[in-house]
């Protein structure tokens, strides 16, 4: 599950921004290139409240990872992929990745119509918060409020719901990695395959959902 996604779980079980920032905080690491340091070793209310949200993430990784429509998914769309020219590699990671930001897509737009994105947009003010004060520790300091100023600028998440834009974002996450990066002329047909595994995505979104709230419970 995507870094929003993981904000929707949090919002079942507390609300408050610290807690949904915990939530997305091992998503905002990886993106930030920087480890987010909680509590600087000192209990506290935000302390607790973001080691439980950290918790959760990974709790509900575990159980999204297991459900067998995402398993579906993701080995169809490696297929598809494949027979549409990207390598194994690249066909791994983006029938992965691309499902996650189509589901985060679907979702944002849910939460849109049912009470707007206040509370992420209130999780990236209280990170930013944390990290200008020097409470999330000193490689946190720099590149989180800018990670976070990228986040709050972009068009995302719902903008996930376009699979061009879906396409040109997993380009740029996979560009590093050698094994996994996509060729030139690749993004046309990941397009394709991202528009045509879209309604599967809208369609199983409940039944994605219910699971990891099931395997959570």
């Amino acid at each position: 599950m995507n870094f929003y996604g993981h904000l929707v779980v949090a919002s079942w079980y507390r609300p408050g921004p610290l807690f949904g920032l915990g939530a997305m905080l091992p998503d905002l690491e990886s993106m930030a290139g920087a480890r987010f340091q909680i509590g600087g070793g000192r209990p506290s209310q935000s302390a607790e409240d973001l080691a439980a949200g950290v918790k959760l993430h990974h709790a509900t990784d575990a159980a999204f990872h297991r459900a067998p429509d995402f398993c579906e998914l993701v080995s169809g769309g490696v297929r598809s992929l494949q027979r549409r020219g990207i390598a194994r590699g690249s066909a791994r990671a983006v029938a992965h990745v691309g499902i996650e930001l189509l589901l985060d897509g679907e979702l944002a737009s849910d939460r849109t119509r049912a009470n707007g994105l206040a509370p992420y947009r209130a999780a990236l003010r209280a990170g930013h918060a944390l990290a200008e004060s020097g409470g999330a520790g000193p490689e946190a300091t720099t590149r989180f409020p800018q990670l976070l100023s990228r986040l709050e600028a972009a068009p995302i998440p719902l903008a996930y719901r376009d699979p061009s834009f879906v396409a040109q974002r997993l380009e740029r996450i996979l560009a590093d990695r050698p094994r996994l990066a996509l060729h030139p002329g690749d993004e046309r047909a990941v397009t394709a395959w991202l528009t045509d595994v879209q309604p599967a995505v809208r369609e199983t979104r409940s039944i994605l959902t219910t699971h990891v709230h099931a395997e959570l419970a």
